[in-house]
């Protein structure tokens, strides 16, 4: 026991003498990737681009496996813009964006008490720059084999006037049309984010989204938000207030024939969302950064209910509603001592569920605890270190309130509210190692999951290197992980390789090539063990761009072609 306390002695200490150690390291260049508390930051003016490079040539660049494949690119992330979920096509958007449209791009594997983000997944961050004055964007159509067609634009907007006011405006917008097997899918978005300065201390962030989905005959799905973000800046320190309120609609016709007769949808939900937030440094003590918030959001979730959607034989038609109120208290410390930063935050969420169904009514008060601590450390010139610790929930969002299946005749089959209390939480830890100088880049970092409720944990380990030259991007990496459950133990690996080449005359060649072994997701989920992109694009005139991408080439089920075109303006 003795050994045992000794241990553990010199294992709280290793942290503090690593601290003091490092505390008399000399400042280095900033790097262009940067560890920090819950995310990684891609800075875009420190890598030696040369302006053609997309957001998906960065990106790949990046330690984790971001792109899985032409239907997957982001599967384990969520894409934000100024922290703000994007409704559209997130192939094109990532594609056909410069890479210099942003001027960072945060990558958060472990979002909660900043990001507010549940579940294992991660949080991709783009941060935008500032237009240049005028109109300008791109117009264009993809075509793809068997049958499907994507017109798509771009705008984007900058007017700066003489007395410093400023506005800026991204709008996306794309539709998708398909005919698969006599059968006809389309998809719309359009998506617009506006940014607004009013002198030095103000700003004003606008967001309004739009989208339509329709899979089959009977499967029309609206949804439309709009958020406003209000910045004021208090001092010369940089204290800043952060005002938002925001409303979001869905409309749900998903396929009963009732539905479709009565005109009337499967779901409506609609939502309100509220935050306050301050940042600010902490005067009395240099290096120290604050940032406290909270946040609300309320839920409404109708949900109609007929009988032509259950085999049964007595007859019903019910509707139901659901509420969720959300109220998060968050609150993060930052401290900067020579080449070390620590991270420490929490966020408390606190949860009213109302459930008014049509064979009676419950209601459940719950609430989650999001806790994070990291240190990131600069070991030498490029040379970064971390290690941090993550308690993360699985969604306690209004879904763990719906019922787990459609109810019998009798309406008993309804998920009763102690679900809510089941709610899967878990450990994660992680260890992290970055070099990152000029045009080389190369990472490894392991990630320790514990899931509390059930016994199961998970090792991850991820590596990866990039190198740009002049007229070559190359980037690898390996992804493997390991997960052991109460009746089972599963591993898996997969290598993923990449390059961008530059050719003379404005000709640009892409290729992917992603190997999965038995047992990982993709390849249980497409029958397939590899995905392969070739990619060509010729640069007509300063306003013409013509490409043509093959993807998928180990899966004929699967494989296409895509034929783009795009105008410059």
């Amino acid at each position: 026991m003795q050994r045992v306390n000794t241990i553990i002695q010199r294992a709280l200490l290793l942290p503090l003498m690593l601290l003091f150690a490092l505390t008399a390291a000399k400042a280095q260049d900033e790097p262009p990737i940067v560890l920090s508390g819950d995310r990684t930051v891609i800075y875009i003016d420190r890598l030696p681009l040369r302006g053609d490079e997309s957001l998906m040539d960065v990106l790949l660049m990046y330690p984790e496996q971001l792109v899985h494949g032409f239907d997957a690119l982001l599967e384990n992330y969520q894409l934000r813009m100024e922290n703000v979920p994007v409704s559209l096509d997130i192939r094109q958007f990532l594609t056909h964006t410069p890479a210099r449209a942003c001027t960072k791009i945060q990558v958060c594997e472990n979002p909660g008490v900043s990001k507010g983000r549940t579940g294992l997944g991660g949080i991709i961050d783009l941060n935008m720059r500032r237009n240049e004055e005028g109109v300008h964007g791109m117009a264009g159509v993809e075509a793809a084999t068997p049958a499907e067609i994507f017109p798509m634009g771009k705008i984007n907007y900058g007017h700066t006037d003489s007395a410093g006011y400023s506005t800026d405006m991204y709008a996306n917008t794309g539709l998708s049309m398909s005919w698969p097997r006599n059968d006809f899918n389309i998809t719309q978005y359009t998506d617009i984010h506006l940014n607004q300065r009013f002198g030095g201390r103000d700003r004003l962030l606008t967001y309004l989204q739009q989208s339509y989905e329709q899979t089959t005959p009977f499967s029309p799905k609206q949804n439309y938000m709009a958020r406003a973000r209000y910045f004021h800046t208090f001092n010369a320190i940089g204290t800043e207030l952060l005002l938002l309120a925001g409303y979001q609609y869905g409309n749900d016709k998903t396929l009963s024939e009732y539905n479709q007769l009565q005109k009337q949808s499967h779901t409506k939900t609609g939502t309100l969302l509220y935050l306050v937030e301050l940042n600010t440094p902490l005067p009395f003590l240099n290096g120290l950064n604050l940032m406290a918030g909270w946040e609300m959001d309320r839920v409404r979730y109708r949900y109609h209910l007929t009988q032509d959607m259950v085999a049964e034989l007595t007859s019903f038609d019910a509707t139901d509603n659901y509420t969720v109120m959300n109220n998060d208290i968050y609150l993060q410390l930052d401290y900067t001592v020579g080449p070390v930063k620590l991270y420490v935050g929490d966020r408390v969420s606190l949860y009213h569920y109302d459930m008014q169904a049509y064979n009676g009514d419950d209601s459940r008060n719950d609430s989650r605890n999001f806790f994070m601590a990291s240190i990131a450390a600069t070991l030498a010139k490029g040379h970064q270190l971390q290690a941090g610790y993550y308690r993360r929930f699985f969604n306690p969002d209004y879904l763990m309130a719906l019922p787990t299946n459609y109810p019998l005749s009798d309406g008993t089959t309804w998920s009763s509210p102690d679900t809510l209390a089941d709610e899967r939480k878990a450990d994660v830890a992680r260890l992290a190692y970055m070099f990152s100088q000029g045009n080389v880049n190369a990472s490894l970092s392991t990630r320790y999951i514990r899931m509390v409720d059930d016994g199961s944990h998970a090792v991850q380990a991820d590596v990866s290197a990039s190198w740009m030259h002049r007229w070559l991007i190359l980037s690898g990496g390996a992804n493997f992980s390991h997960r052991i459950t109460p009746d089972q133990a599963k591993s898996y690996v997969s290598v993923r390789l990449s390059s961008a080449f530059r050719l003379p005359r404005q000709w640009r060649i892409t290729t992917q090539l992603i190997l999965y072994s038995p047992n990982a997701p993709y390849r249980v989920r497409r029958g397939t063990a590899a995905y392969g992109m070739l990619a060509v694009e010729k640069r007509i005139s300063d306003i013409l761009d013509l490409s043509l991408l093959w993807h998928d080439p180990f899966d004929r089920k699967n494989s296409s072609l895509v034929l783009t075109a795009k105008i410059l303006f």
